[in-house]
């Protein structure tokens, strides 16, 4: 099972499973904390200690919730209907997979600032494009000592969604690939030098 595609017939089946199995309260209680309790304590331990919340550490809950899939499966009352389903969710997720070995769609954010943490004079400031979600992803691959070194450039959205930016004092600048090409000239003209192009965001500098 993978993909947003396949998940919502899983999660919709997962549903009536629980609602269906209500009577049988320890065992879907047990099966409720086998899948939600290890997200809880990925999440726990990646902000009080360090980010841990990858997805093979959560193979587990992926178990837990797989079974309950079945068990919506096993609860309904028509044969031909879940063997249906079931050839549906497949489907999806082979679609999904062969999308995904061809084009691999997850931002190499880690990478990225990494990279310019070590790149960047000690002390100096790190601006990041677009200012907004990105740096939150980025402060969390670094420790809390190196948070302050990341800003966000000063830019705006224009009537037309695309990015007005303004140069600013810091020497690099780590930026969204995915940008509209109207919002790239004045990035480029800021920070003219591609230092290291990863997937899908690149770190530049003046």
């Amino acid at each position: 099972m993978t993909g947003n595609a396949a998940f919502w017939p899983t999660l919709i089946l997962a549903i009536f499973g629980i609602w269906r199995s209500l009577h049988q309260g320890r065992v879907i209680g047990f099966m409720l904390c086998w899948m939600l309790v290890p997200f809880a304590l990925l999440e726990l331990v990646s902000y009080l200690i360090t980010p841990m919340m990858v997805e093979r550490y959560a193979l587990v809950s992926l178990a837990a919730y797989l079974a309950l899939t079945a068990v919506g499966l096993a609860r309904l009352p028509d044969g031909s209907l879940r063997y249906l389903l079931a050839a549906v969710v497949i489907a999806q997720s082979l679609a999904h997979v062969h999308h995904h070995w061809r084009t691999p769609d997850d931002v190499q954010w880690r990478e990225a600032v990494r990279f310019a943490v070590a790149a960047a004079p000690t002390g100096t400031k790190i601006a990041v494009m677009p200012p907004e979600e990105p740096l939150l992803v980025l402060k969390y691959y670094l420790p809390p000592s190196e948070h302050p070194r990341l800003v966000g450039v000063d830019a705006k959205l224009d009537p037309s969604r695309h990015w007005q930016m303004r140069c600013g004092r810091e020497p690099l600048l780590i930026a969204s690939t995915e940008l509209p090409v109207e919002s790239r000239p004045p990035l480029e003209a800021c920070y003219p030098r591609l230092l290291k192009r990863f997937r899908l965001v690149e770190v530049r500098a003046h």
